[in-house]
């Protein structure tokens, strides 16, 4: 079987295209070996005899503008290749929580689910937690400034928001057992 991994050059897809080379005939796909889902160039050759698709694509921007924008003409160039080629699956890493978290990047995967879900072929979609790879990222992110040149650790000002104003651990395990009974 042919399976080409979109993005199959980077920190995942050279995982997924080293697990998927030992049993099939494995195209790893990505602007580094001529393969661009913007420009659509380079795809309709990767995808030739294909039976599946494997898109770990991600943008190089994280602006949610830039990467709505990026994942709508990416998965919709690859879908039409993947149609013209007779591709008979697709399967689509996202993340787990992307239509529950309110975050521009987290929007833009819905628009990148919606339309696999709307493509009228097969298709998987995978909902993966974060990567460790990303803690460092995460972390250097979630460091704020508040009301002055003291530096807070998110982790710490959620730790005492929620000491502040969260139920105490009995009214949580009330509630808790409430719902189960109900």
């Amino acid at each position: 079987m042919k399976i080409v991994v979109i993005g199959g050059t980077g920190l995942i897809g050279s995982q997924v295209v080293k697990n998927l080379e030992h049993e099939h005939d494995v195209v790893a796909a990505s602007p580094q070996t001529g393969v661009d889902t913007v420009t659509g160039a380079g795809v309709a050759e990767a995808l030739e005899g294909a039976q599946v698709v494997v898109d770990l694509s991600n943008s190089p921007s994280f602006a949610e503008e830039d990467v709505t924008r990026f994942f709508r003409t990416s998965t919709k160039n690859l879908l039409d290749a993947e149609a013209a080629a007779g591709v008979q699956h697709h399967v689509v890493l996202s993340i787990v929580g992307t239509d529950v978290i309110d975050s521009g990047y987290m929007r833009a995967k819905v628009v990148q689910e919606d339309l696999v879900r709307s493509s009228g072929a097969a298709w998987s979609i995978v909902r993966s937690t974060q990567f460790l790879e990303f803690l460092g990222r995460i972390a250097d992110s979630a460091t704020v400034e508040i009301a002055g040149p003291e530096v807070f650790g998110f982790d710490e000002i959620v730790r005492t928001d929620l000491s502040d104003h969260a139920p105490r651990p009995r009214a949580r395990a009330a509630a808790r057992d409430r719902q189960f009974v109900a």
